[in-house]
This record gives structure tokens, C-alpha cells and sequence, in this order.
């Protein structure tokens, strides 16, 4: 356990001056070994490393064209109409999407339905009309039967 104490990382600050405005970086003047490296002298250099010297460029970095169109859309300026207009444009555009879309499901169900009409009857089917015809030929039979006038011709 540490305890609450702090902990000393350095002796001294390591932070380079330069980054501050100043000249020479406190570690350059105390003798550090630090070397500063301006836009100046890698040009200079072409492009090879200027602090090893006979280190090889570093690889180059490759950017995929979607991720380099996503930077250049995230850092263009857009007004508050410019936002308004294409978020009108998608929403047009996504109307007419499903316009579109309504335009095809509805003849799809239309062809369904001329397709269910056109169609055979099922055995289920069928069975189920003649069930259906049996129930009512003797539903009429039992109301005719109870008319008065069946009745009295019955009776005699």
C-alpha cells in the first residue's frame, strides 16, 4: 500500500518549450539530448529522415476514397439552409422510394387476388362448399317445416 502520498515521476519539467513560443527547448539547454527539426530542414532533406540519416521513409499511409470523401463532407461548411434544402432533397427522394414501393405491393396483391380467384378449388375446399350447401338445404327444410301452412297439409 501506498499510502496517500504522491508520486515523483522526474525531476525536473520535460516539457519542450518550443510547443510555448520559446526558442530553444529547456532540454537543448541544459545539454538533453534533443534535436529541433523545422519545416525548413525537412524540406531540405527530401523527405528522408533528417534526425537517423540512413533510416529508410517511413510507409505511406493509404486512404480509402469513401473515408476520404467522409473527411472532406465532415469539413465543409454548410449553412443552416444548406442543411434545411438536403434534408428536404432525402426526404423527397425517400418519398418517392416508397411511392414506388406502395406502387409495386398494391399490383402484387391485385395479381394475388386474380390468382386466388382464377385458381381450383382445394379438396379442402371442397369439402368445406358441400359441408356449407348440406347445412343450409336442411336449415330450409327445418324453416319450411315450421310454416303454418305445412303444418296443417302435415297434419292431415
Amino acid at each position: 500500500r501506498r499510502g496517500g502520498r504522491y508520486r515523483r515521476v522526474a525531476g525536473g519539467s520535460e516539457v519542450d518549450e518550443t510547443l510555448f513560443g520559446e526558442r530553444r527547448s529547456a532540454r537543448v539547454r541544459s545539454g538533453g539530448n534533443v534535436s529541433v527539426v523545422s519545416r525548413g530542414d525537412v524540406l531540405r532533406a527530401g523527405g528522408t529522415s533528417v534526425v537517423g540519416g540512413d533510416a529508410a521513409p517511413p510507409a505511406p499511409t493509404f486512404v480509402s476514397a469513401s473515408e476520404l470523401r467522409r473527411i472532406k463532407q465532415s469539413t465543409t461548411i454548410r449553412t443552416a439552409e444548406d442543411i434545411k434544402r438536403e434534408k428536404a432533397e432525402a426526404a423527397a427522394r425517400m418519398e418517392k422510394r416508397q411511392a414506388v414501393s406502395k406502387a409495386r405491393k398494391a399490383r402484387m396483391l391485385k395479381l394475388e387476388a386474380e390468382r386466388k380467384k382464377n385458381a381450383p378449388p382445394s379438396v379442402l375446399e371442397m369439402e368445406k362448399r358441400k359441408e356449407n350447401e348440406e347445412i343450409r338445404r336442411k336449415a330450409k327444410f327445418l324453416t319450411s317445416e315450421e310454416l303454418d301452412d305445412v303444418k296443417t297439409m302435415n297434419a292431415f
